[in-house]
């Protein structure tokens, strides 16, 4: 998961977005108006994405 602030001016969303494509299986999320510091800022919003992340990872590999 490459997770970012929107406001994040160490890690702008151009680079994360950029690197998350070169990862493999990996997603990008952006929490708009947070910062660098995104999961002290805004921890529930940080949490949600993580969660959200970590159910459709616990997944993957799963035959249908």
């Amino acid at each position: 998961l490459a997770l970012e602030g929107g406001k994040d001016g160490n890690a702008p969303a151009a680079m994360m977005d950029k690197m998350a494509a070169r990862i493999p299986s990996c997603r990008y999320a952006c929490l708009e108006g947070l910062g660098h510091l995104a999961n002290l800022e805004d921890s529930a919003a940080f949490n949600r994405a993580l969660d959200s992340f970590l159910e459709t990872a616990a997944t993957w590999g799963e035959e249908k």
